[in-house]
């Protein structure tokens, strides 16, 4: 710091430390206002400029810095901006503001993330939130695929099972014998009559892919695991995290093995195609997302800044409260209708209704509440359930657009805007792609591409929750202590 003191007194400093005094006089009062903080006091207004009385001119950066580093999410251009304005300098007055801003920035106080040192050891939340980052986009693709293997009707293609996973068939007489035994199950004879040998290698390709990937995400997953904690980087109540993602990850691969025994059953209406039980399918795709969440909501508290270098204010800090109880419901909503889309692909209810706004030329179809039992109806009727994930997307789609215009005009933090445009984009785009979809009759890529976009709206909206955390007690009381005791060194 001395070393940069003395070039920036020689350099910039010298021929302008006349006119520091104006500047600070008008630009600390406007700021002061704007940020209403919880730990700036007047007083410290009084020790600027009695610094500037002194001609003390590294001192005066270092006050205007420790004023300023109260709202440490600031940027510098920020801080440039402010004082320019408030201060309508010349030309030269701007280059001095823009050093003065770069100064303010580098003795803004760094605030820890109290919930990060709690979970691993200190210096080690980066390596460990790239691996839970890199996991989660492991699922991500998992999931695509399992969209693909259901699409191309290859889930069926392998009726047996084996934890560890084995090796296609390596001859021609190995996938002969498979390929009869896949004969005597329900769905070659009620979809597949008359396939050949060369296209039951692809979709059993297609099911054989699907389920390694997930094998090998486990072990991508279980090895840096054994080895953070070897190395004691992770703390108990990560640890307790990471072995419930694991657990998790287990059960899911038993989850569709139980998915995949009930298409092998006989289908009970005789003139039906074989599939797999809707319920069962709901319970795999729904357990593929929450995982997914889990692990991506663990990396970005690794990896993002903490809330209170986000939220340092009084004022920020009752904004995010008020967006975020808003927050909270549409995102639960955006997981309900992924739900809904669930018992969609379980019903492949995606090719019935192909017409859009209307379904068969009515916006309620005929026969929507005809099965008996009554709740029956929304799990197992395709015009209900095609009907229900139209309404969830209709009002999914207007609640995220009420969120991203309740958030507009509030003094957010940047990362705070940046979700919600990342979310109401992601959300409008996830739309044309489902309504396209359904009007082409579900091609391939545009199916995929659905199941894909409700997993990025979901990602979104667990970003957009993730920014808008409240700061802990703990970590605004770290910040009163940095004021003060920069206060004390001065």
């Amino acid at each position: 710091q001395s070393t940069w003191g003395s070039w920036f007194v020689k350099t910039k400093m010298s021929r302008f430390h006349v006119s520091l005094r104006p500047v600070v006089n008008a630009a600390v009062p406007w700021m002061f206002r704007q940020t209403s903080s919880v730990v700036v006091a007047p007083a410290r207004f009084a020790m600027v400029r009695s610094a500037i009385a002194r001609s003390d001119t590294m001192q005066s950066v270092r006050s205007v810095g420790q004023l300023f580093g109260a709202r440490s999410f600031m940027s510098r251009a920020v801080i440039s901006d402010s004082l320019q304005l408030s201060c309508k300098l010349p030309r030269w007055g701007q280059r001095f503001t823009s050093t003065v801003a770069e100064a303010v920035s580098k003795q803004a106080p760094v605030i820890e993330d109290m919930t990060v040192s709690r979970l691993c050891k200190p210096g080690t939340e980066r390596a460990i939130g790239y691996w839970l980052a890199g996991s989660a986009g492991l699922i991500f693709v998992m999931v695509l695929l399992g969209g693909y293997t259901r699409l191309r009707r290859a889930g069926l293609s392998m009726t047996t099972w084996k934890p560890l996973g084995s090796m296609p068939p390596q001859s021609a007489e190995e996938w002969e014998k498979e390929f009869e035994r896949y004969k005597t199950f329900p769905e070659y004879r009620t979809a597949n009559q008359g396939m050949t040998v060369h296209e039951f290698k692809y979709i059993y390709y297609v099911e054989w892919a699907h389920r390694m990937w997930g094998r090998m995400l486990g072990f991508v997953f279980a090895v840096p695991f054994t080895y953070f904690a070897a190395r004691g980087y992770i703390k108990k109540p990560l640890f307790g995290r990471l072995s419930l993602m694991f657990a998790m990850g287990g059960a899911q691969g038993l989850i569709g093995w139980w998915m995949v025994k009930s298409g092998l059953e006989e289908p009970k209406n005789t003139n039906a195609v074989a599939r797999v039980s809707p319920y069962r399918l709901a319970t795999h795709l729904i357990s593929a997302f929450g995982i997914y969440g889990y692990v991506l909501w663990n990396a970005m508290t690794l990896l993002r800044p903490a809330p209170g270098a986000l939220h340092s204010t009084a004022e920020a800090i009752r904004q995010v409260n008020s967006l975020r109880r808003f927050a909270l419901p549409v995102c639960l909503l955006v997981g309900l209708t992924a739900f809904s889309g669930a018992f969609v692909a379980g019903l492949d209810a995606g090719h019935a209704y192909n017409d859009w706004p209307l379904m068969a030329g009515d916006f309620i179809p005929e026969g929507i509440l005809s099965f008996e039992p009554l709740w029956t109806n929304f799990f197992e009727n395709t015009a209900t359930v095609q009907f229900d994930h139209r309404m969830l997307a209709y009002t999914t789609l207007a609640a995220v657009t009420a969120l991203f215009v309740r958030g507009q005009g509030k003094p957010l933090h940047p990362s705070v805007r940046k979700a919600l445009h990342s979310l109401i984009g992601m959300t409008y785009i996830q739309a044309l792609i489902g309504i396209s979809t359904l009007m082409m009759c579900v091609p391939v890529h545009l199916g995929v591409s659905h199941q894909g976009g409700a997993l990025a709206t979901l990602s979104f909206a667990l970003y957009v929750l993730h920014t808008l955390r409240r700061p802990t007690p703990a970590a605004l009381k770290q910040i009163q202590q940095s004021i003060q005791a920069a206060t004390k060194a001065v």
